[in-house]
């Protein structure tokens, strides 16, 4: 099992890609965190998975949300989060609202050739969204979970494809 002793938190668990990725962290030993708005979904998730998962309920569209419920298990709990915010920085003001917000301190102001600009440590980030959410300038995105990546991937299921071929 090659993520025993690990520790996940899985967004939009209650069903499709969500639901696939708790069930095979679980199968591969990990501990699981299984959010999703759909309370009896994320339940019924976590009761298939057994003692290795625990159903949380979360409007992952409400940043502030996300955040208290990963800040809650995320201390001393969390070691997998297939996720993490990525800083476009074209689109960047370096205004530091991304920076103010982060519960991770995953996110800093630094000063670049172009001005001051945010970027992602990507160690410290846990993947919760709310630098995303409340950039006004759209320039920061979740990796895995852009507009563009899952059009594509509702695409793909459009068409018969499996998951497994898209890039």
């Amino acid at each position: 099992m090659r993520l025993q002793g690990k520790r996940a938190i899985v967004t939009g668990a209650a069903s499709g890609f969500g639901r696939a990725i708790a069930e095979l962290y679980a199968r591969e030993g990990a501990q699981v965190a299984v959010l999703d708005i759909d309370a009896a979904g994320a339940k019924a998730v976590a009761d298939g998975v057994g003692d290795a998962a625990i159903p949380l309920v979360c409007d992952v569209t409400d940043g502030a949300a996300v955040a208290r419920a990963t800040a809650v298990i995320a201390k001393g709990y969390v070691s997998i989060l297939p996720t993490i915010s990525c800083v476009d920085q074209s689109r960047c003001l370096g205004c530091g609202l991304c920076e103010s917000l982060c519960p991770f301190n995953a996110i800093r102001v630094v000063e670049t050739e172009k001005g001051k600009k945010s970027e992602t440590i990507a160690a410290s980030c846990k993947g919760c969204g709310i630098c995303s959410a409340s950039c006004p300038q759209q320039a920061v995105t979740i990796r895995h979970f852009t507009d563009e990546e899952l059009f594509a991937q509702i695409e793909a299921l459009d068409e018969g494809k499996s998951l497994a071929t898209i890039h």
